[in-house]
């Protein structure tokens, strides 16, 4: 069950992306994670979001912890 939730709070963060509100965005993807840490689609999209922010910290950890993840 919580995979199902996981996909829809990271469905909707694809949608706040694109609406631009990467805040928004950060926030479900963050919820996610705690769902299902080991999905390297979220890490990168997060990352993507902090990176738009430039919070290239916190970009760079997403990003790590996604090759991580998934090495392709």
């Amino acid at each position: 069950m919580a995979r199902k939730y996981a996909d829809a709070y990271y469905n909707r963060g694809i949608a706040y992306g694109n609406l631009e509100n990467y805040d928004k965005a950060i926030e479900d993807y963050t919820k996610a994670i705690e769902l299902n840490e080991n999905d390297a689609d979220t890490y990168n999209n997060r990352g993507t979001a902090y990176a738009n922010l430039e919070n290239y910290d916190k970009a760079i950890e997403d990003y790590t912890k996604a090759i991580e993840l998934n090495k392709n």
